[in-house]
């Protein structure tokens, strides 16, 4: 994440980091500027197929690009 984070800074995009798929949910309910969704693939209690499907669903419009680690 931090590291996401600093890159997107060198790039001069706006990041807005969650620390859990719940807290991800929120934010995209609170903030209708998100353009894109960059989520992992094993995280805490949702994973990143859950938490994409759910994203899909009432955020069609917003791409998602799903992280997984090298052999999965």
């Amino acid at each position: 994440l931090s590291i996401l984070n600093r890159q997107f800074e060198n790039w001069n995009l706006k990041s807005v980091p969650a620390e859990s798929a719940a807290e991800a949910l929120v934010i995209l309910q609170r903030n209708k500027d998100i353009d894109l969704v960059i989520t992992d693939m094993n995280m805490p209690v949702m994973d990143g197929v859950m938490l994409a499907r759910i994203i899909r669903e009432g955020y069609s419009h917003i791409p998602i690009i799903l992280l997984s680690s090298v052999g999965e």
